[in-house]
């Protein structure tokens, strides 16, 4: 559905939302993203940012307790999603790191993220997706952690 009138940016980042929503309903894959509550995501996609943190390097990238960290850590590790290794700094401590099968879910979620991406390209010219880009930049830089 095309419309001249603009959106808010309220109404946009819903509508693309929405749109990635039914992206991932498309692609067969909805089942990978139902497995996850955001949370959980957000603490794999720190996992795999961060290159096998340990334990206190996540709960400070995600701003939360040791404590917290441990017992999300513990859940995703029994659904074969994190695992930990020894550190070899720190006899104490471990490393974290993804499995195949949360690099799966990562990997086609990159794959929708791409497709959405793909098509913005096509609707806007050079200047124009430049322009999106730097200000998204702009607003990511601002609000970021």
């Amino acid at each position: 559905m095309k419309s001249n009138s603009v959106r808010s940016l309220d109404q946009s980042m819903d509508f693309l939302e929405r749109q990635l929503a039914r992206m991932w309903r498309d692609s067969g894959q909805i089942e990978l993203a139902n497995q996850l509550s955001f949370n959980e995501y957000d603490y794999l996609k720190c996992v795999h940012e961060l290159k096998s943190p340990r334990l206190s390097d996540l709960a400070k990238q995600m701003n939360v307790s040791r404590p917290s960290a441990t017992t999300m850590v513990q859940k995703l590790e029994k659904r074969g999603l994190v695992k930990r290794s020894p550190c070899p700094e720190d006899g104490r401590a471990f490393r974290l790191s993804i499995t195949p099968k949360t690099l799966n879910i990562l990997e086609k979620d990159r794959e929708i993220y791409s497709a959405l991406n793909n098509r913005i390209r096509k609707a806007l010219p050079e200047n124009e997706l430049s322009r999106l880009e730097k200000l998204l930049s702009k607003v990511c830089d601002s609000i970021g952690d």
